[in-house]
Formats: C-alpha cells, sequence, structure tokens
C-alpha cells in the first residue's frame, strides 16, 4: 500500500509540475513576442529615447496617408492627425524616460506601435477590415 501511494503521489507532483511549466512558457511566449507587456528598463529608455528624437515624423507619415486617402482635404486632416499622434509618442517618450520603464506596455498598441517607423507608411492598400 506504501509503494502505491507514493506513485500516485509522484503521478500527481509530476502533472501539477506540468501544468505550472505549460502556464510559464506560454506567458514567457506571449512576452517576447510583445516586448512592450513586460517591464525592461533598457527597452524603455530605448524606446523613450527614440520617440523624443522621431515624434516629429508623425505628421509627414499622416500628411502623406491622409493627402493619398482624401485629396481634397487630407492635408489639414493629416496636419491635425499627424500632431496628435505625435503629441502622443512626445508624451510617452517622456513618460518612459521619467519612469525608466515601469509603466509596463503603456499606451502602445497594434494601431499606435512603440515606434515610428514599425507604424504603416504606404497608403497602399487600404483594407478597411484590417487593424493596422
Amino acid at each position: 500500500m506504501k509503494k502505491f501511494l507514493i506513485i500516485i503521489s509522484i503521478v500527481m507532483v509530476s502533472f501539477i509540475c506540468y501544468a505550472q511549466e505549460e502556464k510559464f512558457s506560454s506567458k514567457e511566449n506571449i512576452q517576447s513576442e510583445y516586448p512592450a507587456k513586460k517591464i525592461n528598463v533598457p527597452h524603455a529608455l530605448l524606446r523613450g529615447t527614440a520617440n523624443l528624437c522621431t515624434f516629429w515624423m508623425e505628421i509627414p507619415r499622416e500628411l502623406v496617408l491622409e493627402s493619398n486617402y482624401n485629396p481634397a482635404y487630407g492635408i489639414v486632416t493629416g496636419a491635425v492627425k499627424g500632431s496628435y499622434y505625435g503629441g502622443k509618442r512626445l508624451l510617452y517618450s517622456v513618460i518612459d524616460i521619467a519612469m525608466l520603464g515601469f509603466t509596463g506596455p503603456s499606451g502602445y498598441s497594434r494601431k499606435f506601435p512603440e515606434f515610428v517607423w514599425q507604424a504603416k507608411w504606404a497608403p497602399w492598400p487600404r483594407d478597411e477590415n484590417k487593424e493596422d
């Protein structure tokens, strides 16, 4: 009876360890795919410094996109959207540098990526159903 209980205990412990290992490995895979999801001080300082130097590039990027989508009023909407995204990127860069990256992902998403060069620059093809 004692051997049977030992075998059952070993099997149960191995199942628990396997479940924990799988849980942690999937979390690490998600974090490695999206570096902004974890607290990483060097990455946040690099992101903040890069965005502090390149926030102004949002204005010409949006001017190109909006003027190709809407030729009649694209310059106005592009300037407004570019100023908004540039200000947002500037604010996030100051927060990244001041807080040393302890804000985690902050406000970055698929639509507003971490760096300006990861954003959509080419106006074609435009797919309304697909999120940029």
